[in-house]
């Protein structure tokens, strides 16, 4: 079981005992939230996701909760990954969405400091997540699985 009170962090400010990663809005829709009303979204590619290690998780919590570095963000904002904390009920409590391209991110609860891209980016492509520097490679992705 993780603790919310991690020796890193207090985000998210609740118990959770998992973290799971998702690629999601393959499309690349502006803004496109992660979790829909408490359940992920219908773009969702793996409804699985990838759960992560507690390693994986200290590593992601690292990346996001603590103030890193200033960075170039630019105003488009379209999500392809997340991770999302789930209590012990598997009710999302947390969640952090990443757009690579742009460099932007939203969690809730909200967090309002830079975060280190580089290692969610690492993070990202260790659990498993489809992580690419081109969005045509997100919509073949998606037609690919489309034909299966």
């Amino acid at each position: 079981m993780f603790s919310a009170c991690s020796k890193r962090t207090d985000w998210p400010g609740v118990p959770y005992t998992q973290v799971r990663g998702y690629a999601y809005n393959l499309d690349g829709q502006h803004g496109t939230p992660l979790l829909d009303q408490g359940r992920l979204h219908p773009s969702v590619f793996d409804t699985n996701g990838v759960q992560l290690t507690p390693q994986q998780s200290e590593r992601l919590l690292e990346a996001v909760a603590r103030p890193h570095a200033k960075h170039p963000v630019m105003r488009c904002y379209f999500p392809r990954h997340g991770f999302v904390f789930y209590a012990a009920s598997n009710q999302p409590v947390a969640t952090v969405e990443i757009c690579f391209e742009c460099s932007t991110y939203r969690t809730s609860p909200p967090l309002s400091h830079f975060f280190d891209l580089t290692s969610l980016r690492e993070v990202a492509k260790d659990v498993g997540l489809p992580v690419f520097s081109r969005p045509e490679d997100y919509q073949a992705l998606k037609a690919q699985r489309q034909k299966q």
